[in-house]
Order: C-alpha cells, then sequence, then structure tokens
C-alpha cells in the first residue's frame, strides 16, 4: 500500500488496507458502473475510464446530479482523502439514470454488457428500481450466471 493513501474508517471497517497489503488493490478488475454518469475530477481522471450512454456509445465524461461521481469514487478514486476501495479498477460508466428512460436504458445496458463486454467482472448498480421488468431479471440473471458480481 503506497504510503500516501490515507486509510480512512470504512477502509478499517471493511479490512481493506489488509487487502492492499497483498496487492489486491482492482488491478485488472473492469466495473461497470450504471448510474447518472460520471464526472472527471482530480481521483477520477484516469485515461483508462470508459463513458458510454446505455446502448454502449462512447460520450463525454459527464454527471449532471453527481451521483454516479460519488459512487465512482467509492470505487476507484485514487485521491488521497477520497480513496476508492479498488483504486487501481477500471470504471466502464454507462449512464443510465436521470435520461428520461430509466428502466428501458437499465435493460439495454445489461444487454450491452452481455453481448459485448467480456472484459467487465463487476456491475454496480446504485439505485432502486420500484419494479424491475422481466428483461432486468433475466439480464441480471444472465450476468451472475456468467460469473459476472451484480
Amino acid at each position: 500500500m503506497p504510503a500516501v493513501w490515507n486509510v480512512s474508517w470504512h477502509h478499517v471497517l471493511l479490512g481493506i488496507p489488509e487487502l492492499w497489503s497483498q496487492d489486491i488493490t482492482g488491478k485488472g478488475v473492469t466495473v461497470a458502473l450504471l448510474d447518472t454518469g460520471l464526472a472527471a475530477p482530480v481521483g477520477l481522471d484516469r485515461s483508462d475510464f470508459e463513458y458510454l450512454d446505455a446502448r454502449g456509445t462512447p460520450m463525454v465524461s459527464s454527471d449532471a446530479v453527481g451521483h454516479g461521481t460519488a459512487a465512482g469514487s467509492v470505487i476507484a478514486s485514487y485521491l488521497g482523502g477520497a480513496l476508492g476501495i479498488a483504486p487501481h479498477a477500471k470504471l466502464v460508466s454507462m449512464q443510465v439514470l436521470g435520461t428520461g428512460s430509466s428502466g428501458e436504458d437499465v435493460e439495454l445496458a445489461f444487454e450491452y454488457l452481455l453481448k459485448h463486454r467480456t472484459d467487465v467482472g463487476v456491475v454496480s448498480c446504485s439505485f432502486v428500481m420500484a419494479r424491475a421488468t422481466d428483461g432486468v431479471r433475466e439480464a441480471v440473471r444472465d450476468l451472475t450466471n456468467s460469473g459476472i458480481a451484480v
């Protein structure tokens, strides 16, 4: 664990420093972040991060609401005072919330990940759906059956 990383209470509570001491820092892990988007402030300004819409079309880094950026920081920020739990993980941001068709966009994003992103090992969904569609339930089942943590 680099000396410049500031360990916070939540890192200790989750046992993260012990993982870091074993060089388990997210290196080689790609996390798909389904949320409101992802801005690129210091700590999340990595060149290997991707910014996509629900269909997998590249877009500029943006997050008008800030929720996706907060979730991304918890996962992969390298900034000392806001250090993520897996600071070496790669993020693939998929903007699915705040689009006006969030339910459909979540389903589209899951389908895109299943068909096109064999590199993704984790899908982060920090949101609540009042009622998941059959398509969403089936996609989550298919993702988990293929070894992807959702």
